[in-house]
């Protein structure tokens, strides 16, 4: 009798009640609690840090400046906690868990669902990989997903009323300017789902729209702050803002075109980018949840009126859109990047595994015995999948290696030296060491291009990119101290690229160090996560190959490590220097081919691409050029990678359609490291 009343109150589908409050607020303290004992006391690499740091010393964060982030995360500074870090990654959980409660409230009040329904899906989604993920760093799309959350809510309410309050409308808008000033883009890109949840409104409430937009305007107050606050002597990206030219042309983002306009996407980005949406929305649940997933769509579809199925179909392919909008090349760095943008999805799947769920607990309500064998193995796989594939996330590996980096750079600088610090990797690591917990005081940092740090020769708009560097050089040549620079020596024309990611303006190349040798070696040893991690450290084996070949590393270090044991094969195959061992790339390869399991189709077509360089060494030219037409059908031809694939099957074939996007794609100094592949044509077969 008791488990029956039990099974009653959990799938009661009642108003809003008492209970209610209480199980919101026991997951958004139950959630806050859980992200926040896994958040770590030190910035991870690139954009973690520079939101901490924007949020440590209320600046600016990168391009288009996330106000509304900073200011809302200072709430956290009044905690009686020492790390700086620590205090800004817990605002991300605490977001998250808003979010969940948000979650709750949505499926339990605004759409009427059974109350165990709804528990499910707060928990699959607060266990989903990326949710996760982002509740553990300094970031803005999970306040992007709270923000989203009451939009739903409160454009649903608008278009529900037959004539929408002034106080309804008002908030409305305050809160859709505060969406676009935590994340414009995002929310830009999402407006057609609002617009259609609350499209009677518009007819309904014309004379209001006034009082909507002025709802707006006070929303976007955070970027009136942003415009004053912006200082040459503080942290802030870009510094003071001259005007509002200026102003404008860092919101807009157009501080990254010279980074968008190199974009060469072609179809087959694109169709290789929803294929990793597809991935990646199958992968934040269980197989399991896919059928209830469906059903609560067609519930959706059955029950709710047409501008709400529209709004929820939009909202689950907004991916597309920004797909089919970015002019990105398809590279495992741009995937990564990507994957943040579709929280917001997930939320609505979550949304959607609910209703499923709800519509199944109505056909078996009274036989919670049958409910719980259905449900319960789902319930299961999704915790214990969240466990093991989110189990690096919380080991905080990334912030280890953070740390290893920019002490080790700090460490090694003169006494007084001055550090330019280009590097978006690690420049919000070496600024927190020094600025935040005080290492090396006697080190003075410097940004090239004025940005972030508060040290500045110069400001960001006052000088074209010339008189820029100009006035770095003319700085670096006044100055009686020691000068090095974090990353792109190039950039200075200096003389030699040192491996310590320091490099000394002028030094001779005898100043290499072996401890710099040995230190790239040590960070080799820490197998890689993925995503970011995974990507360092392919940039660190990279860097090793410019003075030893990977192959000759300790052996050890090849055991276990898919990513090492492809990349030194690569290296001797590509190599034109000398005999090929045959018996030493067939050992590498097979290593790699044994650990190909759990690897992402980049990595898997590279190895590919690897058989068949090694069946033209072999000349066999047909198996060689199946194996290239099996790669590049899934592979972007923009990676380097492909480079010798196409030109060995240009000279295999004469395919001149493979040597036309060879000189298409890639400008002459990036072939002319490849030229050797590239020869007349079929002279292998002769």
């Amino acid at each position: 009798m008791q488990a029956n009343l039990t099974f009653a109150s959990l799938t009661s589908k009642g108003p809003w009640s008492p209970a209610d409050r209480i199980i919101t607020a026991v997951l958004v303290i139950a959630f806050g609690l859980f992200y926040g004992f896994q958040v770590s006391d030190f910035p991870e690499l690139e954009d973690d840090g520079l939101f901490v740091l924007a949020s440590a010393f209320l600046g600016t964060a990168h391009s288009p400046g996330y106000p509304l982030f900073v200011l809302l995360s200072q709430v956290m500074h009044l905690l009686p906690v020492e790390s700086v870090a620590l205090r800004v990654h817990l605002f991300g959980s605490m977001t998250a868990s808003v979010g969940l409660g948000l979650l709750y409230y949505i499926g339990r009040r605004q759409l009427a669902l059974e109350r165990i329904a709804c528990l499910f899906g707060v928990v699959c989604v607060a266990f989903s990989t990326l949710f996760w993920e982002q509740a553990l760093i300094a970031e803005a799309y999970q306040l992007n997903g709270v923000l989203f959350l009451l939009l739903l809510v409160l454009c649903a309410r608008l278009g529900n009323a037959p004539s929408p309050g002034k106080l309804l409308v008002a908030v409305t808008g305050f809160v859709l300017g505060l969406s676009l000033a935590n994340h414009w883009p995002l929310t830009v890109l999402l407006a057609p789902a609002f617009f259609l949840l609350a499209m009677p409104a518009l007819n309904n409430a014309v004379k209001l729209i006034p009082l909507g937009f002025a709802g707006v305007m006070l929303g976007l107050v955070p970027y009136v702050w942003m415009f004053v606050s912006g200082s040459d002597t503080g942290f802030s990206h870009m510094g003071n803002f001259p005007g509002i030219s200026e102003y404008l042309f860092f919101i807009s983002r157009d501080v990254y075109a010279d980074v968008d306009l190199k974009q060469i996407a072609t179809i087959n980005d694109r169709v290789l980018f929803f294929r990793f949406y597809i991935r990646e929305m199958a992968d934040q649940f269980s197989l399991l949840a896919l059928p209830f997933i469906a059903l609560g769509m067609l519930s959706i579809a059955r029950l709710m009126p047409l501008r709400v199925v529209l709004a929820v179909l939009y909202s689950l392919l907004f991916p597309v859109v920004v797909i089919l909008l970015l002019d990105f090349t398809y590279t495992s760095i741009e995937a990564e990047s990507m994957r943040a943008y579709f929280l917001t999805v997930y939320l609505v799947l979550g949304l959607m595994l609910m209703a499923g769920i709800s519509g199944a607990i109505g056909q078996l309500s009274g036989h919670p015995v049958r409910l719980l064998i259905l449900l319960g193995p789902v319930l299961l796989s999704i915790i214990v999948l969240g466990f093991y594939k989110n189990r690096e996330l919380s080991a905080n590996s990334e912030t280890a290696s953070a740390r290893d980096h920019g002490s080790y750079v700090l460490a090694r600088m003169p006494e007084g030296a001055n550090l330019f610090v280009t590097d978006s990797w690690l420049m919000a690591v070496i600024t927190y060491l020094h600025y935040v917990e005080g290492v090396r005081p006697d080190v003075h940092l410097y940004s090239q291009y004025g940005t972030f740090l508060p040290n500045r020769l110069f400001n960001y708009f006052s000088l074209s990119p010339s008189g820029k560097s100009q006035a770095v050089a003319d700085f670096i040549a006044l100055s009686g101290q020691p000068t090095f620079m974090l990353e792109k020596p190039d950039q200075l024309s200096m003389t030699y690229m040192d491996l310590a990611y320091a490099y000394q303006v002028n030094a001779p190349a005898s100043e290499v160090e072996q401890r710099d040798l040995d230190f790239l070696k040590n960070l080799l040893r820490r197998l890689p996560g993925n995503g970011w991690e995974r990507l360092y450290y392919e940039s660190n084996a990279s860097r090793l190959s410019r003075f030893m070949t990977l192959a000759d590393l300790d052996e050890p270090l090849f055991f276990g490590n898919f990513l090492l044991n492809l990349m030194a094969a690569e290296q001797l195959l590509l190599s034109d220097s000398g005999e090929i061992s045959v018996d030493r790339v067939q050992r590498l390869m097979a290593r790699a081919q044994s650990l190909i399991e759990g690897q992402n189709e980049f990595d898997r077509a590279r190895l590919q691409i690897l058989k068949g360089h090694l069946m033209v060494h072999a000349g066999r030219y047909e198996i060689a050029r199946e194996f290239y037409d099996l790669a590049l059908s899934d592979f972007p031809v923009q990676h380097s990678s492909a480079i010798p694939a196409l030109a060995n099957v240009y000279t295999l074939t004469c395919d001149d359609k493979a040597l036309a996007v060879l000189r298409e794609t890639y400008p002459a100094a990036d072939l002319s490291r490849y030229g050797f592949h590239i020869t007349e044509c079929n002279q292998g077969q002769e």
